[in-house]
């Protein structure tokens, strides 16, 4: 089995971000400012907060997005699972961080469904065998076959 989805908690939290700091590239000041949290196993979390709060650049740091894609100046610390984020590549954090943002439009990747739920296995670079089989195998345990002909971007009922 593959290290990253293999992640043991043991008595770690879930997410702990300690004494963290991003400053955009070019930005004036820092976007997350002396950070510190920690997210137990098992607990359900909401950011809430206004525009600009820094609400999505903290889900960003969670998976390695930001720095490793997103420019900037970071200091301190985020952990998942016990590990160092900053030591893993976005593709090893993905089988275990998922992030859903407000706007779909910056999530929606394709415009057929079947490619959208592939999306994620392609970038890991999983064997297009591996993915069409466990493509398959989700659409048939979600129940998904009725809606293969749509839109991603027309699914959401609201």
């Amino acid at each position: 089995m593959d290290e990253a989805t293999n992640l043991s908690p043991g008595n770690a939290p879930a997410v702990h971000f300690e004494n963290l700091t991003f400053t955009y590239k070019r930005a004036d000041g820092p976007a997350l400012a002396d950070v510190n949290l920690r997210i137990e196993s098992g607990r359900f979390v909401g950011l809430i907060g206004r525009n600009g709060a820094g609400k999505s650049t903290l889900a960003r740091c969670v998976n390695g997005i930001v720095p490793k894609f997103v420019k900037g100046k970071l200091d301190g610390r985020v952990s998942v699972l016990g590990r160092d984020v900053a030591r893993e590549t976005v593709a090893r954090m993905t089988p275990s961080v998922g992030i859903v943002f407000q706007d779909f439009e910056t999530q929606i990747f394709s415009t057929g469904l079947m490619r959208e739920i592939a999306f994620v296995m392609e970038n890991l670079g999983r064997p297009r065998d591996e993915m069409r089989e466990a493509v398959e195998r989700w659409v048939d345990r979600l129940d998904l076959r009725d809606l293969l002909g749509r839109e991603p971007s027309t699914l959401s009922g609201g």
